[in-house]
């Protein structure tokens, strides 16, 4: 991870956080424009992840990201407590406690989740498909959809109890969707104008989201567990198999927490030649002070403010 000690002096100032106690950010970024009447035409933007959660105000009117803050997530991700981990998000983000926003996009990062062409969804039945595609019995969940208008399909996710009133009991009426919806849209816009086959590969922690694109077709996307750098390779070269790609050929484009050094990117780089970092959402405008951390970081939030209904 990418980090520049410093000390938190003022709202205004351009801000790398060590963390230095459990609860407390380990990134901050705040444009010197960002003043409360400012903050309050912004939209607050929130991925919540096992491993990390992710907030960021994009001022409405120029569609530019002008504050960034990151928490790392110490519980282990399958016995989360969700209810105490975005209490504590209240007490200790400086983005919520000092600014303003007129409204909250809040994109969940989920294992239950499935992709359900137009043509065969039905209104109601999202519970159905979701039981459909995850045999796990007596998870007491809250079940959503989200159109994804590039691809004709619907999203369709579940979220537990616990999570689901944390969200609306922290955030007033927030837009919800699943990280999925977000990632969709991103590669699609990256893949616009296109007409060759290309892979986009999302790494996060302890996993990885894969998506294989053919112009505007999608050709797959799903989510895998992927605790080692082997599990990362494994997986991206067993979608080149089933959809019969050449990994010494075929576009990979790679975004989230991966840097050359590390032994994910180098394991990919023996079977994929043509690998490039994704860069950030060109619709979308940034603070320069952003210029100062990897394009290819944070691609989930800079990606969810593609999202707004």
């Amino acid at each position: 991870m990418f980090h520049i000690a410093n000390t938190l002096q003022n709202n205004t100032e351009n801000i790398f956080l060590t963390e230095l106690k459990p609860g407390d950010p380990n990134l901050l970024i705040i444009d010197e424009s960002l003043e409360t009447k400012t903050a309050s035409v912004c939209e607050l933007l929130v991925t919540l992840d096992a491993h990390i959660i992710q907030l960021g105000l994009r001022e409405k009117r120029s569609n530019r990201i002008l504050a960034l803050e990151t928490f790392p997530v110490k519980d282990d991700p399958k016995k989360i407590n969700w209810t105490e981990t975005l209490e504590q998000l209240s007490r200790n983000s400086h983005l919520l406690r000092h600014f303003e926003f007129s409204k909250a996009i809040v994109g969940v990062f989920t294992a239950s989740y499935t992709l359900i062409p137009d043509s065969i969804f039905k209104e109601g039945d999202e519970k159905k498909f979701l039981d459909f595609n995850f045999s796990e019995k007596g998870l007491s969940q809250k079940v959503f959809s989200r159109q994804v208008n590039p691809f004709h399909l619907k999203t369709v996710f579940g979220i537990t109890d616990d999570l689901y009133h944390e969200i609306f009991h922290l955030f007033e009426e927030p837009e919800l969707l699943h990280l999925s919806s977000a990632l969709l849209i991103a590669s699609h816009l990256q893949s616009r104008g296109k007409t060759e086959k290309e892979l986009f590969l999302h790494i996060r922690r302890n996993s990885i989201d894969l998506i294989a694109l053919e112009g505007k077709k999608l050709l797959l996307m799903n989510t895998y567990d992927t605790p080692t750098a082997d599990d990362v390779l494994y997986f991206a070269l067993m979608v080149c198999d089933q959809l019969e790609l050449d990994p010494d050929s075929i576009p990979l484009r790679i975004a989230g927490e991966i840097e050359k050094e590390s032994m994910k990117y180098k394991l990919l780089y023996k079977y994929f030649r043509d690998i490039r970092y994704s860069e950030r959402p060109g619709s979308v405008k940034y603070s320069y002070r952003f210029d100062k951390i990897p394009s290819h970081y944070n691609y989930s939030l800079f990606s969810l403010a593609l999202c707004e209904s």
